[in-house]
């Protein structure tokens, strides 16, 4: 049996010891934040200034072109640009080895700076959920940092939206390596928890929670949040690499929920969970299971019995989708109304009236 039933929500640390460690963890998370901006700022001032070289090159060779048509300055130009070339690239290798190794310092500073202020036996349970709890509370704090490294004047306000895209396209790989970091890092602190109890709720739940907030790290900021106030977002979150990685990441958290589910099969925490990785993943029929298991360990839920009936009518379950329609209209007309819009969300590409009319 496991050991014990819980929420299973992210530990908080002021619950867990007073007001005192949460204050002490917001000053290392406030020192770390300018450590870091800083390190990347210097990464990002190094492109900035072999950018500006580049322009003024161009500018130079435009507005003094019948000067440096001149073979002897014509030869000075060429080989100028041949240097200022070798240059950032023996520099940009250089820096590119360097920097994964400073990220991981400035963590492990963090890390070892939270093990000071935990006062906990180390290897207890608290411990490791309050060690945990740090790490992925700092990556939280990350979250759409990448417009805010270069603050803007009121005067120059014009200029902000600008100045704050480029500040996305400097830094978010940056932000993104490092919450990589800081919740992998958060993760093996809570497996090595589940190592010491491997029966405890609380460690898998945490576990889970884990590979959650991964995986959630790897979706554009734009569809993880509609209210996003960022005016730029990088094409790579659609690249292979990132997707791989969201997908490996839902999955550890899934089978994380499913020890959860042999234990608590009507715990909903769990089942909402699930159903919303599976909706992340655009796994709909997988989806529409835990919704309808969740309506049995719970109470009528509006909000859920409506996401599922929407999932009816994409799926093609018209007639599963208007009994939910007839559930929702006892209780609230206008949501009904809402849910019954969704009657033709599926479609049959293959044949519809525009495909037979053009083949007419």
């Amino acid at each position: 049996m496991l050991r014990r039933d819980t929420t299973h929500n992210n530990t908080n640390i002021a619950k867990l010891s007073g007001n005192s460690l949460q204050q002490n963890i917001n000053i290392l998370s406030h020192d770390f934040i300018i450590k870091f901006k800083k390190l990347s700022h210097y990464y990002a001032n190094f492109h900035i200034i072999f950018i500006s070289i580049g322009i003024c090159l161009i500018l130079a060779t435009l507005l003094f072109f019948s000067f440096f048509s001149k073979s002897f300055w014509s030869g000075f130009l060429i080989g100028f640009v041949f240097f200022i070339g070798f240059l950032y690239f023996v520099l940009y290798f250089y820096f590119q080895a360097k920097k994964p190794q400073q990220f991981i310092d400035i963590k492990k500073e963090f890390h070892d700076s939270c093990e000071k202020v935990i006062t906990d036996t180390k290897g207890s349970l608290n411990y490791f959920l309050k060690t945990s709890f740090c790490l992925s509370n700092l990556a939280g704090q990350l979250n759409e940092l990448e417009g805010s490294f270069y603050p803007i004047p009121e005067r120059f306000q014009t200029l902000a939206p600008l100045l704050k895209k480029f500040s996305i396209w400097m830094h978010w790989k940056d932000l993104l390596k490092m919450k990589e970091l800081l919740l992998l890092s958060s993760i093996n602190e809570t497996v090595a928890l589940v190592k010491t109890l491997p029966t405890d709720t609380e460690a898998h739940a945490n576990l889970a929670n884990g590979y959650i907030a991964l995986s959630k790290i790897y979706i554009s900021p734009v569809l993880l949040n509609e209210k996003s106030n960022l005016n730029w977002i990088s094409p790579e979150y659609q690249s292979k690499e990132i997707l791989a990685k969201f997908h490996l990441a839902c999955d550890r958290a899934i089978e994380e929920l499913k020890i959860l589910n042999e234990y608590s099969p009507q715990d909903p925490w769990v089942h909402k969970q699930l159903a919303e990785i599976y909706h992340s993943k655009g796994c709909p029929e997988l989806e529409i299971k835990e919704y309808e298991h969740l309506l049995k360990v719970e109470n009528f839920d509006k909000k859920i019995l409506f996401r599922l009936g929407v999932l009816y009518f994409e799926q093609g379950h018209n007639s599963k989708g208007l009994k939910v329609y007839e559930q929702i209209k006892l209780e609230d007309e206008g949501l009904a109304e809402e849910l019954i819009k969704h009657y033709d969300s599926f479609q049959f590409h293959e044949i519809s009236i525009e495909s037979l009319s053009s083949s007419v």
